[in-house]
């Protein structure tokens, strides 16, 4: 629907409810925009959320900053370098800032792998649409330099525009492009894998992370992943430079050295992170802003 008609439907809602607290998916849209301006002037206690972190123009981000400061009492964000970028880019109040928006429900992902898996080549498992930002390119000229090659498979579930591009990168490696898969699908997906990889080159969060480490997976990710900072550790998985066939390569190679068991523990470690990580504390979140009556509450009750 048009922005104004958006807009319209929202207004109606919160007058014919009574609504008191209002949570805004951001300010990416004029929709948004119109609801955190008319939110702010009826007196509405606002949470937006927010999973950016990518710095923009200096005078871009200082309006966005204006707005943001002007409209929210409370900004819930992906992670750290999200509320890095809220509190230091835009100037939003640091205590009014609150983290965790971005999760998944960690139990749909946990299965068991099948007979025939368990007897296949170890498979490194990569969920990313086939286009640009996801650096595809990079990820399957490295897998074809590491270490890998020869006794791994990688497997890249997502399909897109540049599916048949790096159809003809792969050539006769080992490397399988798949199109999307169902939501019902997928605790099978990562269960036939043994690591998982997002090589991005622009990922505001990337909830497919969440999936895998719920899934009790390894990680490897680049440094452009948005979540590296919350959910990769030394104890669940490697990083890497996104503008580096040669760093990645050291990743992979890293991983080819690594023991079964190893990755096994790995994998454990994964599950336990995102354990902090949850629809529940999602809903904690939101529910302890609601319960705050006044915005001078914010800074010292959350």
């Amino acid at each position: 629907v048009g922005a104004w008609e958006a807009f319209s439907a929202f207004r109606q809602l919160v007058k014919e409810q009574n609504i008191t607290h209002v949570c805004i998916p951001g300010y990416g849209r004029p929709a948004y925009i119109l609801m955190l301006l008319w939110a702010r002037l009826k007196g509405l206690q606002v949470l937006m959320f927010a999973e950016s972190w990518y710095a923009g123009n200096r005078l871009v981000d200082w309006a966005k900053g204006l707005l943001i400061s002007a409209t929210a009492d409370v900004c819930f964000v992906s992670g750290k370098r999200a509320a890095a970028h809220f509190s230091q880019r835009l100037n939003f109040p640091a205590k009014r800032i609150v983290e965790g928006y971005s999760v998944v429900d960690n139990q749909h992902f946990v299965g068991g792998k099948s007979e025939a898996a368990a007897n296949a080549k170890p498979q490194l498992l990569c969920v990313a649409r086939h286009a640009p930002e996801k650096n595809l390119s990079l990820l399957i000229e490295a897998f074809k330099q590491s270490h890998l090659a020869n006794t791994w498979q990688l497997r890249i579930v997502g399909g897109g525009p540049l599916k048949e591009s790096l159809s003809q990168q792969i050539g006769d490696s080992d490397v399988l492009l798949d199109d999307w898969l169902p939501y019902g699908a997928l605790p099978d997906m990562y269960a036939a894998a043994t690591c998982f990889i997002l090589p991005s080159s622009f990922e505001p969060w990337g909830l497919v992370v969440n999936e895998a480490m719920a899934a009790g997976l390894p990680i490897i990710l680049s440094d452009a992943v948005g979540a590296l900072p919350d959910l990769l550790t030394t104890e669940n998985g490697w990083s890497f430079n996104h503008n580096s066939v040669a760093d990645c390569v050291r990743c992979l190679n890293q991983l080819a050295a690594t023991s079964p068991d190893q990755l096994s523990q790995m994998g454990a470690s994964s599950r336990q992170i995102i354990q902090a990580f949850t629809p529940a504390t999602w809903a904690a979140s939101i529910r302890k802003f609601v319960q705050l009556k006044a915005p001078k509450d914010y800074e010292k009750e959350i």
